[in-house]
């Protein structure tokens, strides 16, 4: 690893999250989270991520995919325009140096000037 402490996480930690801080799908947003934690191993996999990659994640919702990329990565860009959804991806952040949440709507971010 590299240093950063990658958690365990609950058998579906979204329905957790959802529950914890009360949320409900934006449908008009077209909000899908990611419910299914078999998946984020399957994604880990597919993306051949490494401690030198710096990813975007466009849409963080719950935080979830956050949460397991983070430990995975040299830093995390988490972009997510909803504001609501900002509490839970902090408390999903927050254990991680190299990760940053971005309150913006993605095509208006100006990705050139991201920088970890």
């Amino acid at each position: 690893m590299n240093g950063h402490a990658a958690p365990d996480l609950p058998r579906q930690a979204s329905l957790n999250r959802l529950r914890r801080f009360d949320i409900r799908p934006n449908r008009e947003l077209g909000q899908n989270f990611l419910i299914d934690d078999n998946l984020l191993k399957v994604i880990g996999r597919e993306a051949e991520l490494d401690l030198t990659d710096v990813v975007l994640e466009v849409g963080g919702g719950l935080g979830v995919l956050s949460e397991y990329l983070a430990p995975r990565v040299g830093h995390l860009h988490v972009v997510e325009v909803d504001r609501s959804l900002e509490a839970p991806l902090l408390d999903a952040l927050d254990p991680f140096d190299n990760a940053t949440l971005h309150l913006a709507d993605a095509v208006s971010l100006d990705l050139p000037g991201l920088r970890p």
